[in-house]
């Protein structure tokens, strides 16, 4: 894999522009119509990609229908290169927890940044009864309204949270069984040793690792991240962002 940060480059595709990249690809999708209205351009996966399937656990709902197997189509090319990487590891199946998941009420898509343009500054004429304090026994000033709720990229479509690794020969990899890590401690280099030093354990982290390595994602946690992620491995791509942040 190139240094070179896919997550900007696919973060910074226009709607289009990833549609066209997943039919050069041949990436077998179908549009997710209803259930995800933050998502900028919402997909489905119908295949596997390399060989290797993305599956929900835990869900009630058939995957033509769950939401939570929607995803961004630019979360779509990020695992369609994962899913290369983990062929050659003998991974067949990638079993999620999800990858969009609701936004909370209130939540508003982040608007696109535009340039800034400079304007003549006018003079204001202060607003009546500015600097006055409130008369006693008079009606307190309005509180600003509160600002709407900030999505997470899962109500975005571009975070997908792993459980479990599954192999050809049905060997698994569970992130929760398997990392045997500690809090607070690095997932790479020094000191990300694990408690049991499995073969389990340790491929994890060279996938872990690689993952991180490659720029795929700007984000990449493990259960020594938090005790919200005891139980997987949480990758997500930030439209405009050129940071990364691995725990």
């Amino acid at each position: 894999w190139s240094v070179a940060s896919r997550a900007a480059t696919y973060g910074g595709l226009s709607s289009d522009a990833c549609d066209r990249e997943m039919k050069r690809r041949g990436i077998p999708h179908a549009p997710a119509a209803r259930g995800a209205p933050l998502v900028d351009r919402p997909v489905r996966l119908t295949g596997a990609l390399h060989g290797v399937t993305f599956r929900g656990d835990g869900v009630a709902k058939p995957r033509s229908t769950s939401p939570f197997d929607i995803a961004d189509c630019r979360l779509v090319l990020a695992l369609d290169d994962l899913a290369a990487f983990l062929a050659t590891r003998g991974i067949a199946e990638v079993v999620h927890f999800s990858m969009h998941r609701p936004a909370p009420a209130g939540a508003v898509a982040p608007k696109k940044k535009k340039k800034a343009q400079a304007k003549p500054q006018a003079s204001k004429k202060a607003p009546k009864g500015a600097g006055k304090a409130a008369k006693p026994g008079g009606r307190p000033p309005k509180k600003p309204a509160p600002a709407p709720a900030r999505p997470s990229q899962h109500a975005l479509g571009l975070a997908i949270d792993v459980a479990a690794l599954v192999k050809a020969d049905g060997t698994r990899l569970e992130v929760k069984a398997d990392w045997h890590g500690a809090l607070g401690a690095p997932p790479c280099g020094p000191g990300s040793e694990p408690k049991e030093p499995t073969p389990q354990a340790i491929e994890l982290r060279e996938i872990i690792c690689a993952v991180h390595a490659s720029g795929l994602f700007n984000v990449v946690l493990t259960p020594n991240a938090n005790e919200a992620h005891a139980d997987h491995f949480h990758f997500d791509i930030k439209r405009d962002a050129h940071y990364f942040l691995l725990e």
